[in-house]
Protein backbone atom coordinates (compact mmCIF):
# COMPACT_ATOMS: atom_id res chain seq x y z
CA UNK A 1 0.00 0.00 0.00
CA UNK A 2 0.84 3.81 0.03
CA UNK A 3 4.24 4.26 1.77
CA UNK A 4 4.45 0.70 2.72
CA UNK A 5 2.00 1.20 5.80
CA UNK A 6 0.97 -2.07 7.53
CA UNK A 7 -2.15 -1.58 10.09
CA UNK A 8 -2.45 -4.07 12.81
CA UNK A 9 -5.11 -3.87 14.95
CA UNK A 10 -5.87 -4.59 18.92
CA UNK A 11 -9.51 -4.26 19.23
CA UNK A 12 -11.30 -4.72 22.77
CA UNK A 13 -13.71 -7.58 22.68
CA UNK A 14 -13.38 -10.85 21.11
CA UNK A 15 -14.84 -12.10 17.35
CA UNK A 16 -18.14 -13.93 16.91
CA UNK A 17 -17.85 -17.36 16.27
CA UNK A 18 -21.08 -19.85 16.26
CA UNK A 19 -18.87 -21.92 18.49
CA UNK A 20 -18.03 -20.49 21.67
CA UNK A 21 -15.65 -22.97 22.31
CA UNK A 22 -13.33 -22.55 19.02
CA UNK A 23 -13.97 -18.66 20.12
CA UNK A 24 -12.19 -18.74 23.08
CA UNK A 25 -8.76 -19.57 21.32
CA UNK A 26 -9.49 -17.54 17.91
CA UNK A 27 -6.47 -15.10 18.73
CA UNK A 28 -6.98 -12.86 15.30
CA UNK A 29 -7.40 -12.97 11.58
CA UNK A 30 -5.94 -11.14 8.62
CA UNK A 31 -7.09 -11.39 5.02
CA UNK A 32 -6.80 -15.13 4.18
CA UNK A 33 -5.92 -17.11 7.93
CA UNK A 34 -7.26 -16.99 11.82
CA UNK A 35 -4.37 -17.79 13.96
CA UNK A 36 -5.26 -19.34 17.36
CA UNK A 37 -3.76 -21.11 20.42
CA UNK A 38 -2.41 -24.17 18.27
CA UNK A 39 -0.39 -20.97 16.28
CA UNK A 40 2.24 -20.81 19.60
CA UNK A 41 4.82 -23.05 18.37
CA UNK A 42 4.29 -23.02 14.52
CA UNK A 43 2.79 -20.22 12.93
CA UNK A 44 0.67 -21.59 10.25
CA UNK A 45 -2.96 -20.20 10.59
CA UNK A 46 -6.41 -21.93 9.71
CA UNK A 47 -8.12 -21.06 6.84
CA UNK A 48 -11.10 -23.16 7.49
CA UNK A 49 -11.09 -21.37 10.86
CA UNK A 50 -10.91 -18.05 9.25
CA UNK A 51 -14.20 -18.34 6.86
CA UNK A 52 -16.17 -18.60 10.35
CA UNK A 53 -15.12 -15.57 11.59
CA UNK A 54 -17.24 -12.65 11.63
CA UNK A 55 -15.54 -9.68 11.77
CA UNK A 56 -16.90 -6.74 13.84
CA UNK A 57 -17.49 -3.88 11.09
CA UNK A 58 -19.80 -2.04 13.89
CA UNK A 59 -16.78 -1.64 16.35
CA UNK A 60 -13.85 -0.56 13.81
CA UNK A 61 -15.49 0.37 11.04
CA UNK A 62 -13.39 1.26 8.04
CA UNK A 63 -10.33 0.43 10.02
CA UNK A 64 -11.78 -3.80 9.66
CA UNK A 65 -10.76 -3.09 5.30
CA UNK A 66 -8.16 -0.83 5.53
CA UNK A 67 -6.27 -3.31 7.49
CA UNK A 68 -6.97 -5.90 5.50
CA UNK A 69 -5.92 -4.57 2.44
CA UNK A 70 -2.41 -4.05 3.81
CA UNK A 71 -1.64 -7.20 4.61
CA UNK A 72 -2.48 -6.23 8.27
CA UNK A 73 -3.80 -7.98 11.03
CA UNK A 74 -6.51 -7.72 13.62
CA UNK A 75 -6.13 -9.49 16.90
CA UNK A 76 -8.40 -10.04 20.02
CA UNK A 77 -7.15 -7.53 22.44
CA UNK A 78 -9.23 -9.40 25.30
CA UNK A 79 -6.72 -12.34 24.85
CA UNK A 80 -3.87 -10.25 26.74
CA UNK A 81 -6.59 -10.20 30.28
CA UNK A 82 -6.71 -13.28 32.57
CA UNK A 83 -4.06 -15.97 33.63
CA UNK A 84 -0.47 -14.99 32.04
CA UNK A 85 0.22 -17.98 29.90
CA UNK A 86 -2.66 -17.52 27.57
CA UNK A 87 -1.01 -13.81 27.79
CA UNK A 88 2.44 -14.96 26.76
CA UNK A 89 0.81 -17.45 24.16
CA UNK A 90 -1.11 -14.13 22.24
CA UNK A 91 1.84 -12.14 22.60
CA UNK A 92 4.08 -14.72 20.96
CA UNK A 93 1.56 -15.60 17.92
CA UNK A 94 0.40 -11.68 17.53
CA UNK A 95 4.24 -10.92 17.75
CA UNK A 96 4.96 -13.49 15.00
CA UNK A 97 2.83 -12.87 12.41
CA UNK A 98 3.49 -8.96 12.60
CA UNK A 99 6.99 -9.70 12.36
CA UNK A 100 6.49 -11.83 9.86
CA UNK A 101 4.60 -9.08 7.69
CA UNK A 102 7.48 -6.46 8.08
CA UNK A 103 9.34 -5.68 5.19
CA UNK A 104 12.95 -4.63 5.28
CA UNK A 105 13.89 -1.55 3.59
CA UNK A 106 17.52 -1.10 2.48
CA UNK A 107 16.76 2.27 1.03
CA UNK A 108 14.86 4.47 3.21
CA UNK A 109 16.25 7.54 4.23
CA UNK A 110 15.64 9.69 7.67
CA UNK A 111 16.68 12.97 8.47
CA UNK A 112 16.52 14.93 11.56
CA UNK A 113 14.81 18.25 10.57
CA UNK A 114 13.29 20.69 12.53
CA UNK A 115 13.60 18.52 15.71
CA UNK A 116 11.43 15.95 14.26
CA UNK A 117 12.82 12.45 12.41
CA UNK A 118 11.61 12.43 8.72
CA UNK A 119 12.15 9.28 7.00
CA UNK A 120 10.91 8.92 3.07
CA UNK A 121 9.55 5.25 1.73
CA UNK A 122 11.29 2.28 0.74
CA UNK A 123 12.16 3.17 -3.03
CA UNK A 124 15.22 2.08 -4.96
CA UNK A 125 17.55 5.02 -4.88
CA UNK A 126 21.12 6.09 -6.54
CA UNK A 127 23.92 5.57 -4.11
CA UNK A 128 25.28 9.20 -4.80
CA UNK A 129 21.43 10.27 -4.09
CA UNK A 130 21.55 8.80 -0.78
CA UNK A 131 24.82 10.03 0.23
CA UNK A 132 25.89 13.30 2.55
CA UNK A 133 27.30 14.84 -0.44
CA UNK A 134 24.78 15.33 -3.88
CA UNK A 135 26.33 15.08 -7.65
CA UNK A 136 26.81 18.36 -7.42
CA UNK A 137 29.33 18.36 -4.69
CA UNK A 138 31.23 15.50 -5.81
CA UNK A 139 34.04 17.81 -8.09
CA UNK A 140 34.55 19.65 -4.35
CA UNK A 141 34.59 16.00 -2.40
CA UNK A 142 37.32 14.37 -4.68
CA UNK A 143 39.42 17.76 -4.22
CA UNK A 144 39.21 17.42 -0.43
CA UNK A 145 40.29 13.82 -0.39
CA UNK A 146 43.42 14.68 -2.92
CA UNK A 147 44.71 17.66 -0.58
CA UNK A 148 46.81 16.81 2.29
CA UNK A 149 45.37 17.96 5.71
CA UNK A 150 45.53 20.95 7.28
CA UNK A 151 47.39 20.32 10.57
CA UNK A 152 47.80 22.93 13.32
CA UNK A 153 51.14 23.90 14.18
CA UNK A 154 52.80 24.36 18.06
CA UNK A 155 55.75 26.05 17.56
Amino acid sequence: MENSITLHILMDGDFSLSKKRVAKYLFGVDNYLAYTNKDYERLIGDAGLRKQVRLPKDKLGLCTSLSLETNGTIWAGSKLEGDRGAARRFATVAGGRIAGSSTTCQSQRCECRNAALHCRPCANHDPLELSFWNTDNIDDLIDMAMDPPNLPSFS
